[in-house]
């Protein structure tokens, strides 16, 4: 599959927060997008249960990737990486929420970039809000979206 950014959500036995995650992503109005599920040593059958109560058009998104021991938070993005060969990432824990426009409006903002998305995301100085920055991810060819997106950012709301 390949789409402009792979969504890395990682978790571990946490079904309702994935559920919820899962939903979040789905409801975004941006859709060149592919969901790398990271599950962290957790119940694979479990995820798997989740991930078959999706929409078609969403669960065909989807790659579960399981660690069959538990790696830790960074070696999860990791293993959701090496999943991933698209030119964006961006990180959805299990117990974030995104607005439904968060992705497109966050990918526009680096291509509009002359410096191929190298300048802090507009959203960054709203206080309490996504706290968006795009900087190069650990492969070269990637980009990060780096968030603190518990709470929308109010000009979205």
């Amino acid at each position: 599959m390949s789409a402009t950014v792979t969504v890395v959500v990682r978790t571990r036995n946490r079904p309702a927060m994935l559920t919820r995650a899962l939903a979040s992503i789905a409801s975004q109005t941006f859709d060149d997008y592919e969901v790398v599920i990271v599950n962290d040593a957790g119940d694979e059958a479990e995820v798997r249960e989740i991930v078959k109560k999706q929409k078609s058009a969403v669960r065909s998104k989807i790659t579960i990737v399981t660690n069959e021991v538990s790696k830790g938070r960074e070696a999860a993005l990791e293993s959701g990486l090496a999943a991933s060969h698209n030119r964006y990432y961006a990180v959805h824990d299990d117990d974030d929420s995104w607005h439904p426009h968060f992705l497109k409006k966050t990918v526009a903002s680096p291509d509009e970039s002359p410096r191929g998305g190298r300048r802090r995301h507009p959203l960054r100085d709203h206080p309490r809000a996504c706290a968006c920055r795009w900087h190069p991810a650990s492969r070269s060819s990637a980009r990060s979206l780096s968030t603190d997106n518990s709470r929308p950012c109010p000009s979205w709301t």
